[in-house]
């Protein structure tokens, strides 16, 4: 996941922050089989969408569902409502985009296709495109995938403050410091 940096926090649980989305045209759909929630947009609607986040120059997250991120939202309340709380939820996996296919399908009528699965390689390379961009925070991963996302996104936005928070032996001790060190980022 890359992400800026949420400020406040929601007092229900503790370290889970308190993030609202921003007002959009975007639809969620719910995936009622994992309980989640997706924002299905293509490559083209999500780089769009990211850096319509930028230029609202606002506090924005961007978070993505696969099998693993489900299994973690139903056993972490804090992840849940962390990736619950994100602007764009992005399909990043296709069993979830099989099971949010059937729903949106249904209820909406509307068209679906293979490339509303995006992983964040589909999009990240365009980030060095958007303007506005001040810091970045990348959480998750292990410690070396995470600092060698770090060091990327160092070499492709050196204007950019990127902090690296790695998902590698997570437990709340360790959430409380990743809280830590992305508040005072």
């Amino acid at each position: 996941m890359a992400l800026p940096v949420p400020e406040q926090r929601n007092p229900e649980i503790p370290g889970a922050p308190t993030l609202k989305p921003a007002e959009s045209q975007i639809s969620r759909v719910r995936v009622r089989m994992l309980d989640l929630t997706v924002t299905p947009l293509d490559q083209e609607e999500v780089i769009r969408s990211i850096d319509e986040l930028i230029e609202g120059r606002r506090l924005a997250f961007v978070a993505n569902h696969n099998l693993h991120s489900a299994h973690l939202a139903q056993q972490d309340p804090v992840i849940r409502a962390f990736i619950e709380g994100a602007d764009l939820t992005l399909i990043d996996g296709y069993p979830i985009y099989l099971l949010s296919r059937t729903r949106r399908r249904r209820h909406t009528g509307l068209r679906w296709h293979r490339s509303m699965r995006v992983g964040t390689l589909d999009w990240v390379s365009e980030i060095g495109n958007m303007n506005g961009l001040q810091r970045l925070a990348v959480v998750g991963a292990s410690a070396e995938s995470n600092a060698r996302a770090v060091a990327y996104f160092q070499q492709l936005l050196p204007s950019v403050r990127i902090l690296g928070i790695s998902g590698q032996d997570w437990d709340d001790e360790r959430a409380q410091s990743g809280d830590g060190a992305a508040g005072a980022f």
